[in-house]
């Protein structure tokens, strides 16, 4: 049973070189969900891992990119440590229904 549903949305290179990604973690229960900033879709798969406990099989990854290369076409999102675990996570995961122990 798929537990929770990950859309990663990521820019076009800019000039620079650099592509931006955020996802969003979405609770299928609830349907509740936040996003955040991340370097790569794998770093919220390992959080999520080591927080939820989460099999393969628990987790549905899409990906769609925004066809600009401009940070602003990214989704609002929130800035969490990009690739530990922290209260941050415990306390967003927490909002859309996932329940962490204090």
């Amino acid at each position: 049973m798929i537990k929770v549903i990950l859309k990663e949305t990521w820019t076009k290179r800019d000039a620079s070189g650099n592509v931006y990604h955020t996802v969003t973690v979405t609770n299928t229960k609830n349907g509740k969900s936040f996003t955040t900033e991340t370097p790569s879709l794998s770093n919220v798969i390992g959080i999520l891992n080591r927080m939820l406990g989460l099999k393969c099989n628990e987790v549905y990854t899409c990906s769609v990119c925004t066809d600009s290369a401009r940070y602003s076409s990214l989704p609002e999102h929130i800035n969490l440590d990009q690739c530990h675990p922290s209260a941050g996570w415990k306390t967003n995961l927490n909002k859309i229904g996932y329940r962490l122990s204090k």
